[in-house]
């Protein structure tokens, strides 16, 4: 019976020191992950500046294009896996690419790669509505609607799918609307806004509708950019790429071009 009671002893003894060595393992391994995340993300914040710095004062030609080329595969990757892009990340390296498309308005691989980023902040996982906008049977409720001190506002379209450079199916249900803008658009102080919601929207990079603001609640874009855009075009595809919310958002259409100054400027090819 001693004997018995000698070894139970000796099994709980070693059944205690297992217990306090898998928790000393654990404790270690915590300690660990917790020193290796702060790296982590301070590595990954490192490589975000330094992209960033690489956009916005490349030592060359070629350095440019790979960091564009850097910044498009990064893209690609997020929008191939759905992942919901981090929105701090995304405007900070979006600010980057605003400002190469500034410095290098004529840089064809700029403008995809605006293109691309403006795709992956709509709405993910909506599939395009294969109805046309500009069908009657696609309008949207007006009745809320406050009236614009600014804008001429066109009907709401909705649930629709629009190509901004090629709409004719807008303007030929707003033919009174588009004629006097054609006749007036000299002395006309109130632009016309297109309003767009649950909608698709395609941009090639040609000439855009001929509308001054455009407004989109939950909508997604799609841009197949295979050159630099018309002016419109430009001042379009600026205005998504930094605006702060896509999902709801509203923007002005210009023929200006805004310049940007700094010591560094050169024109690449």
């Amino acid at each position: 019976m001693y004997a018995g009671a000698k070894d139970e002893a000796l099994t709980s003894g070693s059944t205690r020191r297992r217990i306090a060595l898998g928790f000393l393992f654990l404790a270690v391994a915590g300690f660990v992950c917790l020193a290796y995340m702060p790296l982590r993300i301070h590595r990954t914040a490192d490589e975000d500046d330094r992209l960033v710095a690489e956009l916005i004062a490349p030592r060359s030609g070629d350095q440019l294009l790979a960091s564009i080329a850097e910044l498009n595969s990064q893209t690609q990757v997020s929008h191939a896996g759905g992942r919901v892009p981090d929105q701090w990340k995304m405007l900070k390296l979006s600010g980057a690419l605003y400002r190469v498309l500034l410095a290098h308005p004529e840089l064809p691989e700029a403008w995809r790669a605006a293109g691309s980023r403006i795709a992956i902040r709509a709405v993910p996982n909506i599939p395009a509505p294969s109805e046309v906008c500009g069908r009657q049977h696609n309008l949207g409720n007006n009745i809320s609607d406050l009236p614009s001190i600014d804008h001429k506002v066109l009907p709401k379209y909705s649930n629709c799918t629009i190509v901004l450079d090629d709409a004719p199916q807008i303007v030929n249900s707003n033919p009174i609307f588009f004629k006097r803008r054609s006749a007036q658009q000299a002395n006309e102080s109130r632009r016309p806004l297109l309003r767009l919601q649950n909608a698709h929207v395609i941009y090639r990079g040609g000439q855009i509708l001929p509308i001054d603001a455009l407004a989109c609640i939950d909508c997604t874009f799609e841009f197949d950019i295979l050159s630099a855009p018309p002016k419109r075009g430009r001042s379009l595809m600026r205005a998504l790429l930094i605006a702060p919310d896509i999902t709801n958002v509203g923007i002005e259409i210009s023929e200006d071009e805004p310049t940007l100054r700094t010591p560094r400027r050169k024109t690449y090819k």
